[in-house]
This record gives C-alpha cells, structure tokens and sequence, in this order.
C-alpha cells in the first residue's frame, strides 16, 4: 500500500501515508526505507523533520549523508567541516572549502537541507532553532533597495535578494 501512495498516487507526505495505510509515522517511515533499499521506489530524501519525502537522486543523497553530521549534529560552519571532513584528494584548505560550500549551497537551493539556510554572499551558515539563545543574531524582513523584493536578512549578515541578485546588508536595516 505505501508503494502504491508514493509511486502511484505520488503522496510524498509521511503523516498521509502513515494515516491511509493504518500505521504510525514511526513504521511508515521503516517501510520507506526498506522500499527504498530494495530499490522499489525512486530516490528519496526521508525528510523525518518535517515528515516528508522529497525526490533527489542518488548523488544528492550520498552528498545529505556526508554532511548530516557536521551540519545537523554539530552545527558547524563551513569553514570548520574543512578542518574535519575526510579529505581524500588531498586538496588545499581553500579549494575544500570552496567545494564545500559549493556542495551544500547546491543542496540548500535544492531544498534538501532542513534548519538552517546558507548564505551565498559569505559562506555563512545559519541555522535555525526554536529557542532563542543569547548571543544568536536576529532575522529581520526587508526590502530589497534595488527591486523591493522581501528578503529575510541576518542583522549581522548579509545575503544576496532572492529575486534580482543584489546584495542586502544586515546592519544597514538596524534602527
């Protein structure tokens, strides 16, 4: 039956799969697995966070599992999985990370990354958390000054407008 939801029927909600098919989130998230293993059903990330499946292909796969635990167990920045990663080519500090970045800002336009946001301007990671912690920056929205666009900015950051390209400074929306 949860064959049927995602192949056929293309229900790439787990909650729905879960309730349809009479079994917890829990276990449908196993059968997926198992379906997945056994190469039933197309590649998926298994978004457990927000009980999703999201399609991606066996390399953008291997590139999530490479990165799960320095992006969500220790959230590290970029610069310092460099330091840690395995580093089979031998590559220099600067071009490591370099791919680095290139690698999970492909993942995060690709929506495949959950909780936290890469910022392509400064290779900054920023994550996102419930609590607020002391010395965590704030998010603020903002217009962009070259086209007006709404963009979510770290105050102490900066990011590029998610419409025209141009780059928006954080501290230059403080009051």
């Amino acid at each position: 039956m949860i064959y049927d939801y995602i192949v056929n029927k293309k229900v790439y909600d787990i909650k729905i799969i879960a309730e349809r098919t009479y079994c917890n989130v829990t276990v449908c998230v196993l059968k997926i697995k198992y379906l997945k293993n056994k190469r039933l059903i197309g590649e998926f990330y298994i978004d457990t966070f927000n009980n999703l499946l999201v399609p991606c292909s066996v390399a953008e796969q291997r590139l999530i599992d490479k990165y799960k635990p320095y992006i969500y167990s220790s959230h590290l920045q970029i610069n310092e999985i460099a330091n840690v990663i395995n580093n089979p080519g031998n590559l220099s500090l600067d071009k490591l990370t370099k791919t680095i970045f290139e690698e999970l800002n492909y993942l995060d336009e690709r929506g495949l990354l959950n909780g936290l946001r890469i910022d392509d301007v400064d290779g900054t990671i920023y994550y996102y958390s419930v609590e607020k912690k002391k010395n965590s920056s704030d998010l603020v929205t903002v217009h962009c000054p070259n086209c007006g666009a709404l963009n979510d900015v770290n105050v102490d950051g900066k990011i590029r407008c998610s419409y025209c390209r141009n780059i928006i400074v954080g501290k230059d929306y403080i009051e």
